[in-house]
């Protein structure tokens, strides 16, 4: 009895094995050559500290130059709804999937030009059972640039009207001023000019919304398959390439930062330069 219930556990073992096997594959498929693939598993996680209850959440990621997705629809999506009511957090715990490929030529040809990482939009609306739809707070995160799990909380804001009359609708018939491109939440990919102005919107911050991204760099560029060939110095020499790559996509979230506080010192110095004058007279 207890040789024949080995062999039936034996045989049901190599059946879900062999069912795995067809699934998964007998050989771990690299990418071309110059090509890194960023493997992302994420996760809508919550949402709290909004205004109105019944929340769910809209997505999609902007992909910059250089960067592509075969399958598009998982570039965007839209959470189910859930309640805040009881304990004022709404939990999600929405899957996502996404796999981007990325050039590795862009870095040689565009010398000139600040390459950066994919950003993900957030708009948060709420709906109620008078299907009342007002929109939250908009929000947006760029893809953190080092593979491994980051946990990263998405401060939102909303555009608020100038006069009360927009507030009382938004609380008796819902709707609410919204933005026509939600790019303008960070900085639209076809912005040409040097200075974005956002001068005379007016805006109240909103909620927080949790996202945790589980990311995985697959290049061949960064595998260290001639290790053994040069002594062991093929790891040096990836850790010196990837970390090249990381520093060279996350340029332009450095110089944004750096340009932003040339400008608010240029401004402080043109303002004390008009103050002494107006001093001087």
């Amino acid at each position: 009895m207890i040789v024949m219930m080995t062999f039936f556990l034996f045989q049901l073992y190599e059946h879900h094995l062999d069912i795995r096997q067809m699934q998964v594959g007998s050989e771990f498929e690299m990418p071309h050559h110059g090509i890194l693939q960023v493997h992302i598993l994420g996760e809508i996680s919550s949402a709290k500290h909004f205004e109105y209850d019944h929340l769910f959440v809209h997505y999609f990621f902007e992909l910059p130059k250089g960067w592509s997705c075969e399958t598009t629809k998982q570039l965007s999506g839209v959470t189910q709804t859930c309640s805040a009511r009881q304990t004022g957090i709404a939990n999600f715990s929405y899957l996502f999937e996404l796999q981007l490929s990325f050039n590795l030529e862009v870095l040689q040809t565009e010398t000139d030009v600040l390459l950066s990482w994919p950003q993900m939009f957030i708009k948060v609306l709420s709906s109620d059972s008078w299907t009342r739809c007002r929109t939250e707070g908009y929000g947006y995160v760029s893809l953190p640039p080092s593979p491994g799990l980051h946990t990263i909380v998405v401060s939102t804001w909303r555009p608020l009207s100038s006069n009360p009359t927009g507030e009382m609708r938004r609380f008796f018939i819902g709707g609410s001023p919204e933005l026509e491109d939600i790019d303008f939440v960070g900085i639209p990919s076809n912005f040409q000019d040097s200075l974005l102005s956002k001068y005379g919107l007016h805006t109240i911050t909103s909620g927080d919304v949790t996202v945790k991204f589980n990311i995985m760099h697959h290049s061949q560029a960064l595998a260290g398959s001639d290790t053994v060939a040069d002594g062991g110095r093929g790891d040096a020499r990836v850790n010196r390439y990837s970390s090249f790559l990381l520093e060279r996509l996350s340029a332009a979230t450095l110089v944004s930062s750096v340009n932003a506080v040339l400008i608010a010192f240029k401004r402080a110095r043109e303002r004390m330069l008009k103050a002494r004058d107006g001093l001087e007279a």
